[in-house]
């Protein structure tokens, strides 16, 4: 049985993002001055579309950190 679950989690972890999803991450990309182009060479994929849930829940608080520190040097 762990097994299976097991296998479910990585199935979860490697399911691509929804569309809202894809959503807030341009929307953080363009608040945050980023390059779209690098982010996506960072996380090895071609387009945000392809983006798993893991590497949203990664890019997600360091995109807002750095939305953060541009906020207080502004």
């Amino acid at each position: 049985l762990w097994v299976m679950l097991a296998g479910n989690l990585v199935e979860a972890a490697k399911s691509v993002i929804t569309p809202e999803q894809v959503h807030s991450v341009k929307a953080m990309l363009e608040l945050t001055e980023s390059d779209e182009g690098k982010f996506l060479k960072a996380y090895n994929i071609k387009k945000l579309e392809q983006m798993t849930s893991d590497q949203f829940k990664h890019a997600i608080p360091l995109l807002e950190k750095k939305r953060l520190k541009m906020q207080e040097e502004a």
